[in-house]
């Protein structure tokens, strides 16, 4: 297996754990919760990210998010997060400025747990996958 998809399915068990947050009956009259990250990674291959244009964000879930680079390179960013700012779906954009096709995929989110925030449904749809230049599979998961 190699690194990448090694790398991909870590992040999609983290997710998937994650999101779902760990909540119990913790103390008197209260839930006690355990909250990971509900945000949403965009991870673009090596050979894009120095072609990005802009990623850009918009519908009810993500009104005023600017998503944020994690893993600058030298011309670019290979990974971009961010967190929704309220319910309903997020149309997420990843245009290039020359290659092929630009990167379009809808993430929905919702309150789901006793966590804060809001969290993308299904679960592995808080890790995108921008296609390489080869074309091999990206998307939601």
């Amino acid at each position: 297996m190699s690194v990448g998809a090694l790398r991909r399915a870590a992040l999609k068990a983290t997710a998937a754990v994650l999101a779902l947050g760990a909540c119990g009956g913790g103390g008197p009259g209260g839930a006690e919760c355990t909250c990971g990250d509900d945000g949403v990674t965009i991870d673009l291959p090596p050979d894009r990210a120095s072609q990005v244009a802009s990623v850009q964000l918009g519908g009810a879930a993500c009104q005023g998010v600017v998503p944020s680079c994690n893993q600058p390179v030298m011309a670019g960013c290979e990974q971009y997060t961010f967190h929704a700012s309220g319910a309903g779906t997020c149309d997420i954009d990843v245009l290039f400025a020359s290659g092929p096709a630009d990167f379009h995929a809808e993430v929905s989110f919702a309150r789901v747990t006793c966590c804060p925030g809001y969290w993308p449904q299904p679960p592995e749809a808080a890790h995108l996958e921008v296609p390489d230049l080869a074309g091999d599979a990206g998307g939601a998961g």
